[in-house]
């Protein structure tokens, strides 16, 4: 089977196609260029598409320049961009025999009718809270979800069902080749990934301090604190917990993968979970992935 994956979210694409390859299939991951902040599409080997890399494309960078218009400018180029990544996606489309889409739904618009899609949410593309889109973006979504509303949809977690009863859960995998369980001594310390969706840290410090842990915030909203995707192993290897989120109710795919190193995870009811769930094994969740593909290859055929 040849199978494009378009957008990566998280590493998940980019594990899929890997673990895909291993079975005997051709699978590619096309990602658009910009996407990239924790390195997770370089370190999976995604093709990234980029407008640089089109000939014809107009270079008005150098208008950002003048205040006024420079808003202007940059809305352009991310229309561009996107544009030219859908183009060069609904191109190379014809050449697989599934589609896998994450998240960058409109890239269906352009592609060929006679090849089987198949439609994955990771987040904030439909949640309706908490969410970073505007109203604008969300209201187009919601119309294309009306639209398509005979399909089945697939969300990477549990909570996402809230927002699209109908879809099925394909759950998230932390790379078990990259995340690994070692061994620790208990140091009593623990770490907090702070988030844009979380307006405050005073729940990790309130936990910290009733644990009586030594508490370490990362802030992912500033670049100086970011942690690339290869790193973390490392990184979590110092600790001996991890505080996840609390407003989004499901384990967080940094939680995954602190399990999967040993970690003792706090949950958003604030529960310790000590082991990986079952459900997110690995070769389970592949398994489950081909099933899909088969499915919808065989309604096509019908």
């Amino acid at each position: 089977m040849r199978i494009l994956h378009v957008f990566e979210q998280a590493g998940v694409s980019g594990l899929l196609a890997r673990e895909q390859r291993k079975l005997g299939h051709v699978a590619d991951v096309a990602m658009m260029d910009g996407y990239d902040g924790f390195k997770q599409s370089s370190f999976y080997g995604c093709r990234i598409i980029g407008i640089h890399q089109i000939p014809w494309r107009a270079r008005v960078l150098w208008l950002k320049k003048i205040r006024f218009i420079g808003r202007f400018v940059r809305l352009v180029n991310n229309t561009v961009r996107k544009l030219v990544f859908c183009i060069y996606v609904a191109e190379i489309a014809r050449f697989y025999d599934v589609i896998h889409i994450h998240s960058f739904y409109w890239t269906s618009f352009l592609m060929p009718r006679d090849k089987p899609k198949v439609f994955h949410f990771h987040g904030d593309d439909i949640r309706r809270k908490p969410s970073f889109r505007s109203k604008y973006t969300r209201w187009i979504t919601s119309l294309w979800l009306w639209v398509n509303r005979h399909r089945t949809f697939y969300v990477s977690t549990p909570d996402m069902l809230e927002d699209l009863p109908r879809a099925v859960w394909i759950p998230n995998v932390a790379d078990p080749e990259l995340f690994k369980p070692f061994r620790h001594k208990e140091n009593g310390k623990a770490v907090y990934f702070h988030n844009w969706h979380e307006r405050s840290c005073s729940r990790a410090f309130r936990l910290a301090r009733e644990h009586g842990w030594d508490l370490t915030v990362v802030d992912r909203m500033q670049k100086e604190s970011m942690i690339m995707f290869e790193d973390m192993p490392g990184f979590l290897g110092q600790f001996s917990f991890l505080i996840d989120r609390a407003n989004i109710k499901s384990l967080s795919k940094t939680a995954l993968e602190a399990l999967a190193c040993g970690l003792v995870v706090v949950n958003h009811e604030d529960q310790l979970v000590v082991s990986l769930p079952k459900c997110y094994n690995q070769e389970k969740v592949v398994g489950q992935v081909m099933k899909i593909y088969d499915s919808a290859l065989k309604n096509l055929n019908l």
